[in-house]
């Protein structure tokens, strides 16, 4: 098989794979429970990713398309994330809330509060590094590190709702977490990795051309000199 089908096939089989977690997930038992049981919602959790990836194909050529579009739009819809689990977890927020439960109150907060603080903390290199003026190496690799300190916080907030889900929450299903952390991940491992990501936010060299001639110098198979 020739080194260009041979990628054309990993990249089709990766990105099929993608599709079809994302199927598996919010077709599951407990999205669908979570949704109660409205099969038009589950359309529409479905139908937004696969029209954000329509969108970021067609934009592909610009400094922010493709795949940072969708990770950024990520990163900024956020804040969202943050003001909703505040308004369903306020009460929860109160020491009053947990008489006599001290130790639980403690991990319930350890369980929320780092999670919310990196996602602020995200939003707001997210929204400095639209600015041209803040642009450079320097920032962009603190943001990546910040994502990692994301990924760090999330799975210990997964520990802590596998190990004291039932004492913490009425339903401690993981699959919001679980969803979450493959996010937070992806974008981590894309941050430091794309080469678009460098050359917008780390270089300011963007240049489409540019940008497909260095893919397919790294998409060439490597040649061992004598």
């Amino acid at each position: 098989m020739k080194h260009q089908e041979f990628q054309f096939l990993t990249r089709t089989s990766c990105l099929f794979g993608v599709v079809v977690l994302i199927i598996a997930l919010v077709t599951s038992p407990e999205a669908h429970a979570q949704t109660d049981y409205d099969p038009t919602a589950l359309s529409r959790l479905l139908g937004g990713p696969l029209f954000w990836s329509l969108v970021c194909y067609l934009t592909r050529k610009r400094a922010f398309g493709g795949w940072l579009l969708y990770f950024y739009v990520g990163l900024l819809s956020g804040i969202l994330f943050i003001f909703a689990g505040l308004a369903m977890s306020y009460e929860a927020l109160s020491p009053t809330f947990w008489i006599d439960r001290i130790g639980y109150y403690l991990l319930y907060l350890v369980y929320i509060i780092p999670d919310h603080i990196v996602t602020l903390l995200l939003w707001l290199f997210a929204i400095r590094l639209l600015f041209k003026s803040q642009r450079n190496r320097k920032n962009l690799s603190y943001f990546r590190k910040l994502l990692l300190v994301g990924v760090l916080c999330s799975c210990i907030s997964l520990i802590i709702l596998f190990v004291f889900g039932a004492e913490l929450f009425n339903d401690p299903s993981p699959i919001a977490d679980i969803l979450y952390i493959a996010f937070v991940g992806l974008t981590a491992i894309y941050f430091y990795r794309s080469q678009r990501v460098q050359m917008v936010l780390g270089d300011q060299d963007w240049d489409y051309q540019k940008f497909r001639s260095i893919k397919e110098k790294k998409d060439q198979p490597h040649k061992w000199s004598a």
